[in-house]
């Protein structure tokens, strides 16, 4: 993904982002409720310190922990277009 991309995420506004396949994404919480929610395709989400990992398809989001890094990498081969809230890349 471009570093372009990435310096459009502010934690004070919903950032919409379009992953390539396999395209990965680190950012941590900024201190409200991080979520990851799909409007295209399918991703895959974790996070630091939780042994559960998410596939998350269209429509779907996950409401994380207020700790540690989270993780996020587009599993469809035409690209995963996600919306991050409350959570910054820096």
């Amino acid at each position: 993904m471009p570093a372009a991309s990435l310096a459009q995420i502010d934690a004070n506004h919903p950032s919409i982002l379009t992953l390539s396949f396999h395209d990965t994404l680190s950012a941590w919480p900024a201190g409200g409720a991080p979520t990851v929610r799909v409007i295209r395709g399918v991703a895959w989400a974790t996070q630091e310190g939780d042994r559960r990992d998410h596939v998350l398809r269209v429509g779907q989001e996950v409401v994380l922990a207020r700790h540690g890094r989270v993780v996020v990498q587009a599993i469809h081969r035409d690209g995963t277009e996600i919306q991050l809230d409350d959570l910054h890349t820096a």
